[in-house]
């Protein structure tokens, strides 16, 4: 009830009444503004198909009733705030204690933006196959909106994904968000993925909680394959199975350089729950202090069950506690393969130890590795102690330490999506096996963001920067370059919110890729 008020309170002061307050239902399109806020939603609204809302920075949507924001058919929604001055989307739980149900997006244009957004107090309801009972803030259905730098808090469903909810078709954006306290009675406290392909980046999805199946963080089942990278997982919970991540049903994500820590589940896996032919991909991750509180808890740490056969690499698995296998439960023929791995209590595979990691400060969730470079007392058995075909792409005193191979944990390797080299045989460095652009990380941006590529063979290199129109932006690169991976940050502090294209030149390959800013 403190946290509601706090809201409201807030909410008074950055959004007065005024007698330019809007009262809107049905219907809707054109441009919302700060000057006709709030918009007091008084009925349910929808943005019809083909149709464009823009609702601009500071606007307050204020839900009178359990009302839902459609937005239907190759609809746009463009909620584009600003680092300070958000957008929110909640209501006034004292006068409608049913609360407003959340933005739907139903095969909707995959232009949809929500960015530096406040979603709160949302609420799913409906029962199961209902599919008004998933997605407390925000609903995708066939539909990819890019939902980035939003805080999405104090939403719950019936069903799943108490804060978002993928259905099928959905490959949706979702970067830099904060997503906290959110809940589902079933599955996917913080985020729900059906049949889905989102990618989620840059996050922080704590408290969290999943009161039924499982998943208090993130929940993926029937073929969902995500990219989860570089996101902070922590201090979520379900009563049944995964308290950080639950895979279910031939779901195999690729989870990279996340930290997955504090986490917590009454039976199996308190940090990653694998479960029916699902077998993903975990690299360079830092699972720690998780736990499974029952008594008959198996897996603090990570828990398979039903031919689950994950791939672990560069991984640190330390502090998670159970009953029956601390930091890793097997069950009904799973046989991950571990390698380059730090295990407490051991594991088999190549490169793997059994020594404390040296956190820097766990008691502070702070999961990066000590170094005497950086001001620690000691250095971390973990740095250049990953995979030998791995090197770590950034260098400092919070991503990688080491030089001669990756670091194992959250901060150590390549980036996801990045591929693996190969030994030349010479001197143990690693030549990339093709020439290739990837996409830069993170996108949408704002304002820098790191452009990667790869080099077999020394070539010259121009990689220059573009605009809608064609007009070079800038030049990021013009040089002969020697084998190897490269990476460049482009500061785009001076430029416009738009969409840009970055492209490579190196010899006779060249490739373009799109990418958009957003202030």
């Amino acid at each position: 009830m403190r946290s509601i008020l706090l809201t409201l309170i807030a909410a008074a002061v950055l959004f007065p009444l005024t007698a330019n307050a809007t009262d809107v239902e049905g219907d809707v399109w054109g441009t919302w503004t700060k000057e006709n806020s709030p918009y007091n939603v008084i009925g349910e609204v929808r943005v019809p198909p083909e149709s464009t809302l823009v609702i601009e920075p500071g606007v307050l949507v204020d839900f009178q009733g359990h009302y839902k924001f459609i937005v239907d058919s190759l609809a746009t929604l463009l909620a584009v705030g600003t680092e300070t001055d958000s957008i929110f989307f909640t209501c006034d739980t004292l006068t409608n204690p049913d609360r407003w149900h959340g933005i739907r997006f139903i095969y909707a244009n995959p232009s949809c933006h929500i960015s530096y957004c406040r979603l709160e107090s949302g609420k799913a309801t409906g029962s199961w196959p209902d599919p008004d009972a998933n997605g407390g803030a925000i609903y995708c259905y066939y539909s990819s909106p890019t939902i980035s730098h939003n805080t999405i808090s104090g939403n719950s469903a019936e069903y799943g994904g108490g804060g978002i909810y993928c259905e099928p078709g959905s490959r949706s954006m979702i970067s830099n968000n904060t997503i906290t306290g959110n809940s589902a009675k079933y599955s996917g406290g913080g985020i729900y993925c059906s049949d889905s392909r989102p990618t989620m980046s840059n996050n922080t999805i704590s408290r969290n909680s999943a009161e039924s199946r499982g998943g208090g963080g993130i929940y993926c089942e029937y073929g969902s394959n995500p990219m989860i990278s570089n996101n902070i997982i922590t201090e979520n919970s379900a009563e049944r199975r995964g308290g950080g991540i639950y895979c279910y049903y031939l779901s195999s994500p690729s989870i990279s350089n996340n930290s997955i820590s504090g986490n917590s589940v009454v039976l199996e896996g308190g940090g990653l729950h694998c479960n029916y032919y699902s077998s993903p991909t975990i690299n360079n991750n830092s699972i720690s202090d998780n736990s499974a509180t029952g008594e008959y808890g198996m897996g603090g740490g990570i828990y398979c069950y039903y031919y689950s056969s994950p791939t672990i690499t560069n991984t640190i698995l330390w502090g998670d506690t159970a009953p029956n296998g601390p930091e890793i439960f097997l069950e009904e023929n799973s046989d991950p393969t571990i390698t380059y791995s730090d295990v407490q209590g051991g594991w088999p595979g190549e490169g793997n130890i059994d020594v404390d990691p040296l956190f820097r400060d766990p008691e502070a969730a702070d999961f990066h590795l000590m170094a005497d470079y950086c001001g620690d007392p000691d250095n971390s058995p973990c740095m250049d102690a990953g995979h030998p075909d791995s090197l770590d792409v950034l260098l400092d005193c919070f991503h990688g330490l080491g030089t001669d191979r990756a670091d194992m944990g959250a901060y150590g390797g390549r980036n996801s999506g990045w591929p693996t080299g190969i030994e030349n045989g010479e001197g143990g460095l690693l030549i990339p096996k093709r020439f290739l652009l990837l996409q830069n990380y993170p996108n949408p941006f704002n304002a820098t963001t790191v452009i990667e590529y790869q080099l077999p063979a020394r070539r010259y290199v121009k990689l220059e920067v573009c605009n809608i129109l064609g007009q070079r932006v800038t030049t990021l690169v013009d040089e002969r370059q020697q084998t190897g991976y490269r990476s460049v940050v482009w500061d785009a502090s001076t430029v416009s919110s738009g969409i840009y294209f970055y492209k490579l030149t190196a010899g006779d390959f060249s490739e373009t890729r799109r990418m958009m800013l957003v202030k």
